[in-house]
């Protein structure tokens, strides 16, 4: 919701919930397949690359949201 009380579809929230949970899902399903169990497998530089945007379309989007430009 907005200051003013109108409703407002964030679709950016919408995608960074998609891709944090997604990436998430991987890397639990990448543990339970672990054959070592006494470490956690690294999170490669393409997954911190996705989550990165992700965050940073979702930040770059909330001002514009937060003043009603959008």
């Amino acid at each position: 919701m907005r200051k003013d009380g109108t409703r407002y579809f964030s679709p950016e929230r919408v995608q960074l919930t998609a891709v944090t949970l997604w990436l998430a899902l991987n890397y639990l399903l990448t543990v339970l397949n672990n054959p070592h169990v006494q470490s956690l497998p690294d999170v490669n530089n393409q997954t911190l690359a996705v989550l990165a945007g992700s965050q940073l379309l979702y930040f770059e989007a909330g001002p514009l949201s937060w003043t009603g430009l959008d």
